[in-house]
């Protein structure tokens, strides 16, 4: 395919990330003390995310005399960076450059506007290390999350090629997915030992149309990982250890996944 112009456009004028979720799951529910940290970390405020809110659950209780009463009930924060006029149409009206939410036992933080991995994860560091001071030594982490989406689009009115954008000799594909077509999809997932992480691999690969009939092309790749030492749980350094994993295994797949030149198109290089 070497020459040929890609009919598929990526997410991103130099990048096809569409999103990326970095995700802390505690192994317990944050109590209230916890709950009214974040509270205040509400009202100090995060660099980077202009708006906030509370978050609230709604509980249902009842008893064998008495009909049911409903209540809120204050369960997180989250924070946002709304996008402005010019991002607007890169990422769409209904969703914001940064969000994050704290609630129940999770933190997920979501980036739709990925410039370079870099950049991103420096400031996902620095708000995710913001979140965790608010989380006693009593809590551990069970899982480090980090999810990749990428998305390609093609115009509906131009014939569909799985080999515009993807390698057919990948070893990810078979040979029912190579003749189904314009729509297909591959679900599947393996085990990683590194160092002193477990981590477990979601791949997602598809292609359909929207409802506007355009082609969409996309690769999720979520990655769990969990660690083996107790002494790791909390560790910053651990996290970004899991983190600069991730983002390098994600790397490797979509080396394997695309072609050359959606590669080259997005300026991707397993490194």
């Amino acid at each position: 395919m070497s020459g040929t112009v890609m009919k598929s456009i990526p997410a991103r004028q130099d990048n096809a990330i569409d999103q990326i979720v970095f995700s802390l799951v505690f192994d317990k529910p944050f109590d209230s003390q916890i709950i009214e940290q974040l509270i205040l970390l509400k009202n100090d405020g995060i660099d980077g995310l202009p708006e906030s809110e509370i978050t609230k659950s709604l509980t249902i209780s009842s008893g064998p005399t008495q009909p049911p009463i409903a209540r809120n009930e204050i369960n997180g924060v989250r924070f946002y960076k709304p996008p402005s006029d010019q991002t607007k149409s890169e990422i769409g009206e209904n969703r914001n450059e940064w969000d994050l939410l704290a609630q129940e036992k999770s933190v997920q933080l979501i980036c739709t506007l990925y410039s370079s991995w870099t950049d991103v994860w420096s400031t996902a560091q620095d708000i995710l290390g913001k979140l965790n001071n608010c989380v006693s030594d009593d809590y551990g982490v069970n899982e480090f999350i980090v999810q990749v989406d990428d998305k390609f689009t093609c115009d509906k009115d131009i014939n569909y090629s799985i080999d515009d954008i993807f390698d057919r000799t990948s070893r990810y594909f078979s040979l029912n997915v190579l003749e189904a077509g314009e729509a297909w999809h591959i679900y599947q997932g393996w085990f990683e030992n590194v160092d002193d992480m477990r981590v477990l691999h979601n791949l997602n690969i598809s292609t359909r149309r929207d409802d506007e009939m355009n082609y969409i092309s996309s690769i999720v790749h979520v990655m769990r990982t969990t660690f083996v030492s107790e002494e790791a749980i909390l560790h910053e350094d651990s996290i970004n250890h899991a983190a600069q994993n991730a983002h390098q295994k994600s790397k490797q797949a979509m080396c394997s996944i695309l072609n050359q030149d959606a590669l080259d198109r997005i300026g991707l290089t397993d490194d």
